[in-house]
C-alpha cells in the first residue's frame, strides 16, 4: 500500500502572497 501526504500549507512565505490566485486555480480544477 502506498500512502501519500496530499495536504499543503497555504501560509508558507512565497505562497501566502499569491494565496488568492492559488485557491482560484485549485477551485477551477
Amino acid at each position: 500500500m502506498t500512502l501519500a501526504d496530499s495536504h499543503c500549507h497555504l501560509n508558507y512565505k512565497g505562497l501566502v502572497e499569491e494565496q488568492q490566485s492559488v485557491l482560484e486555480r485549485a477551485r477551477a480544477r
